[in-house]
């Protein structure tokens, strides 16, 4: 197997490069292998680790080789054994074996293509983020019943949550609590001069 290899082709007069962690070339299997937190995985795969995997897979069929299947290797960092009894979604084992869906090769060149349309357009102004990208939470409305600290349920809908409130009488109460961008807050080094997300900060704020 091979481990580790950067491989590039070259498309649009751009230079697409991007090294694997470990490839069969017998079975057909590329690997990868991300160290992350249990956050990531409790919805499955990310959209991004999809595009990566396919890329990177064109890449290797680019210089001859057949690519069958695609899949990674995640190692929870924050994984607790305690925490698989409480919550039905949380990975059972601190390792787990994502299989990742193989694009058709016109699939994988079209979204090249945009990335490259992408890249090309950042250079006269970014683009801004989408809320997938970002990781972001959406905006809920808390009941919250007097002398308890955590919230009796959350809605989405300020409607909803507004009928509930009532129904639910003169000792609850409604808290509006904003969604977040997770990967905004704590995993992109761009924040601190992102002008989206200090709009978005902004906006919290107020």
């Amino acid at each position: 197997a091979d481990t580790e290899t950067r491989l590039v082709m070259e498309r649009q007069g751009w230079n697409i490069s991007g090294q694997f962690d470990r490839f069969d070339p017998v079975s057909g299997i590329l690997t990868d292998y991300k160290v992350t937190s249990c956050y990531s995985v409790k919805n499955g795969s990310r959209s991004e680790w999809i595009a990566q995997m396919n890329i990177l897979a064109t890449l290797l069929r680019e210089h001859g080789y057949a690519v069958n299947q695609l899949q990674i290797v995640v190692i929870l960092r924050d994984w607790s054994k305690s925490q698989t009894q409480r919550s039905n979604d949380y990975p059972p084992q601190p390792v787990v074996t994502i299989d990742i869906p193989v694009w058709s090769q016109e699939k994988c060149e079209e979204y090249i293509d945009e990335r490259i349309r992408v890249h090309q357009a950042a250079r006269d102004k970014l683009p801004e983020c989408s809320a997938e990208e970002r990781w972001q939470t959406p905006h809920v409305y808390a009941l919250m019943k007097e002398g308890r600290k955590t919230a009796v349920k959350l809605f989405e809908s300020e409607d909803e949550a507004e009928a509930a409130c009532k129904a639910a009488g003169d000792k609850h109460s409604l808290v509006f609590r904003p969604g977040k961008s997770i990967r905004c807050e704590s995993y992109c080094p761009a924040a601190p001069f992102c002008e989206q997300y200090q709009r978005e900060q902004a906006a919290t704020i107020e």
